[in-house]
C-alpha cells in the first residue's frame, strides 16, 4: 500500500516535467517552421486540462490584443497600440498562468512593444511641438506667433509621460526618476523649450522697442505724414508749386528728415526760382519800357498850310 502511494505521488511530479517538455519542443518546431512566434498549438492527446485552459486564455484573449497593437503600430495610432499590449499584459499576468519560460517569453515580447510604443508615441508628439515651433517661425503677426512659441513648449512637455511612462499623465518626481534612467529624450525636448523661449524674448524685445511702443502717436502721425506727401506730389504734378511748399513744410514739422518730403521740397523751390527769376525779368523789362516810353522826345504834329 505505501509503494503504491510513493509510486503515484512520484508520477504525479514527473508529468508537468513531461507536459513542460513536450509544449516547448513543439513551439520551437513552430518557429523554425516560420510559424509565428506566439502561437503554437499541441497535439489534443498531449494537452492537460490546465494547458487546455491556459492557451484558451492566451489564443482568446492575449494574442488577439498583441495582434491588435501590432496593426495600429503599422497605423501609427502609437498611444492606442501601447494601451491594446498593455491590455494584453494585464490578462497575462491575472490568468495566473505560471512562471513558465513560454510564459515569460510572451511577457518578454509584450513589454518589448512597449517599449517600443510608448517611444514612438513620445517622439509622434515631439514632432508635432517642433511643427509647432517652425510654423510659429515664419508667422508676421506677432502675437500669433508669440501663442506658436507658447504652444510648442507645452506640446513639447507633454510628450515626456507619453514616452517615459507610458501616460498621459505622470507624478513628476517619479517621471524624474525615470528621465535620470535615459536622458537623451528629454535634452532634446529641453532643447525645443529653450529656443521657443528665445524667440519668445526676442519678439517681445522688438514688440517693445518698437516705434508704435515708444511713440503712441507714431501710427497717427505716420499717416498724416502719407496723406500731406500725397497731396504735394498732385499739387507738384499741376504745377500748383505754392500749395506743394506748404504740403511739404508741415511734413518737415512732423518728420524733419523725411527724405521724399526733402526731395520734393528741393524740386519746388528750383521751380519756384525759375518762376521768380522770370517774373522779375518781365518786370524789369516792363520798367525799362516805361521808362523809355516816358524819356522819348515827344513829335509835334506836322503843321498844314
Amino acid at each position: 500500500m505505501e509503494k503504491s502511494i510513493f509510486r503515484n505521488m512520484r508520477i504525479c511530479r514527473i508529468l508537468p516535467v513531461l507536459f513542460s517538455a513536450v509544449l516547448t519542443t513543439v513551439v520551437h518546431a513552430q518557429q523554425n517552421a516560420g510559424a509565428d512566434d506566439i502561437e503554437f498549438s499541441l497535439p489534443a492527446d498531449a494537452q492537460s486540462e490546465a494547458l487546455k485552459v491556459r492557451n484558451a486564455l492566451l489564443e482568446n484573449n492575449v494574442f488577439p490584443q498583441i495582434r491588435q497593437g501590432d496593426r495600429l503600430m503599422q497605423e501609427k495610432s502609437f498611444q492606442a497600440a501601447y494601451q491594446a499590449y498593455e491590455h494584453a499584459l494585464t490578462v497575462l499576468n491575472n490568468g495566473k498562468l505560471g512562471e513558465t519560460d513560454y510564459i515569460k517569453s510572451i511577457r518578454n515580447k509584450i513589454a518589448v512593444r512597449m517599449v517600443n510604443a510608448r517611444k514612438n508615441w513620445g517622439q509622434a508628439i515631439f514632432s508635432d511641438a517642433k511643427k509647432l515651433y517652425l510654423d510659429a517661425l515664419v508667422v508676421k503677426d506677432v502675437p500669433k506667433a508669440l501663442r506658436g512659441f507658447r504652444d510648442a513648449q507645452v506640446r513639447a512637455l507633454s510628450a515626456l509621460a507619453p514616452y517615459y511612462a507610458g501616460r498621459v499623465s505622470f507624478p513628476q518626481d517619479q517621471l524624474n526618476a525615470l528621465i535620470r534612467k535615459d536622458k537623451s529624450f528629454n535634452e532634446n525636448v529641453q532643447a525645443l523649450i529653450m529656443d521657443c523661449s528665445k524667440m519668445e524674448d526676442a519678439y517681445n524685445f522688438r514688440e517693445e522697442t518698437s516705434l508704435s511702443t515708444i511713440d503712441p502717436d507714431y501710427k497717427r502721425r505716420n499717416s498724416e505724414i502719407k496723406l500731406l506727401l500725397r497731396q504735394a506730389e498732385t499739387y507738384y504734378r499741376n504745377r500748383e508749386f505754392e500749395k506743394v511748399r506748404t504740403a511739404v513744410e508741415k511734413v518737415l514739422v512732423l518728420d524733419p528728415y523725411n527724405q521724399k518730403a526733402v526731395t520734393i521740397l528741393n524740386k519746388t523751390y528750383k521751380k519756384l526760382y525759375k518762376i521768380g527769376m522770370a517774373r522779375a525779368e518781365n518786370d524789369a523789362l516792363e520798367q525799362m519800357a516805361e521808362v523809355e516810353w516816358k524819356w522819348s522826345e515827344p513829335i509835334p504834329p506836322a503843321e498844314t498850310s
